[in-house]
């Protein structure tokens, strides 16, 4: 006969038990948030060492649904199917400011919160508000009603211990400042009036750079200091203040494999003149980058093979990334502008 494994007081059977300290998540993965969510399951972050989740795709043997990026009002009956076939007890954690509250997507197309269509536990939106309500599994130690967090959630990985704690705040990617300081001196010494600013910022090293020396310096990290990879390109916009005119500008983050080393730099331009060089010869895989910083911010490249709009449809008028691009809604309430730069 199968021996039966004992639960610990206050929950019943082995499902509970579990879920004292471990989640099944099923990701709900539909832009940016995602691939973060990616990324910290990959070989550099790793979150399955840990040994708190078991990644399932298949709603009926989950019990925490990760909603991970911007939901389109047209994906709001898919999203609620899903959540509609997982067994109670079920959690919802709603990832960035996308899901949580439509972001900076206030469009006629976007759901402006999931929330408005299931409930939510564990929200990026503040104040944070959880559900309440007799929802509760007969075997959820819930008080009063009151829907409560996953304990894995409450309490960290694994619970109160704090050794497990400390180790959660380790970055994946340690400060490196003897690489740091490597590109800081050769830098320093192959452009010389190139480098406006460089700053600490968090685990990462930031350089501001001058725009006619971006392609050279890029070339140079590449070929002189082994950052094989750019992980990503994309565009800024800083509206015109008291002092200082309109600027765009590039932000592209370099990544070391070899060293385990990335740094990030900036580059600005007038709105006037919008232009830069391709990278495209460095690296292929920017075009597609470079044709959506042309898309939402009207960044064009010198030199780019085919620059045409990459989601907006070609006849689109704006550039919507702008921050002086206009809300569908101006009158809201329960957002704040100006943390989006409005």
């Amino acid at each position: 006969m199968k021996e039966q494994v004992s639960s610990p007081p206050g929950w019943a059977t082995p499902w509970a038990w579990r879920a004292k300290t471990a989640s099944g998540p099923l990701p709900f993965a539909t832009s940016c948030c995602g691939i973060e969510f990616m990324a910290t399951m990959g070989s550099n972050y790793d979150l399955a060492r840990f040994g708190m989740e078991r990644l399932s795709f298949s709603p009926r043997q989950s019990d925490l649904l990760m909603v991970m990026g911007t939901i389109a009002k047209k994906m709001g009956p898919i999203l609620r199917d899903v959540y509609t076939q997982m067994a109670e007890p079920k959690w919802v954690l709603s990832m960035g400011a996308c899901a949580s509250s439509g972001g900076i997507f206030d469009t006629y197309s976007v759901l402006q919160g999931i929330d408005r269509i299931i409930p939510v536990d564990v929200s990026s939106r503040l104040p944070a508000s959880p559900r309440t309500g007799d929802r509760r599994h007969p075997e959820d130690p819930g008080i009063g009603g009151e829907r409560r967090q996953p304990p894995a959630l409450q309490q960290g990985v694994r619970g109160p211990d704090e050794a497990v704690q400390d180790r959660l705040i380790v970055p994946a990617f340690a400060i490196q400042t003897d690489r740091d300081q490597l590109v800081v001196d050769r830098l320093g010494a192959a452009f010389p009036d190139a480098v406006l600013v460089q700053e600490q910022f968090h685990d990462m090293r930031c350089f501001t750079v001058r725009k006619e020396s971006l392609h050279d310096i890029l070339r140079f990290l590449r070929d002189e200091l082994d950052f094989n990879f750019l992980t990503t390109l994309c565009g800024m916009h800083y509206p015109a203040t008291e002092g200082q005119e309109d600027l765009l500008g590039l932000v592209i983050h370099l990544h070391s494999f070899r060293n385990r080393h990335r740094i990030r730099l900036k580059a600005n331009t007038p709105l006037k003149d919008p232009a830069f060089p391709t990278f495209t010869d460095l690296w292929p895989a920017t075009n597609w980058m470079e044709r959506e910083a042309f898309d939402f911010y009207g960044l064009t490249f010198t030199g780019h093979p085919n620059l045409k709009r990459i989601l907006n449809m070609e006849d689109f008028p704006a550039f919507p990334m702008r921050k002086d691009y206009p809300l569908e809604d101006p009158t809201r309430e329960d957002k704040n502008d100006s943390m989006f730069g409005r």
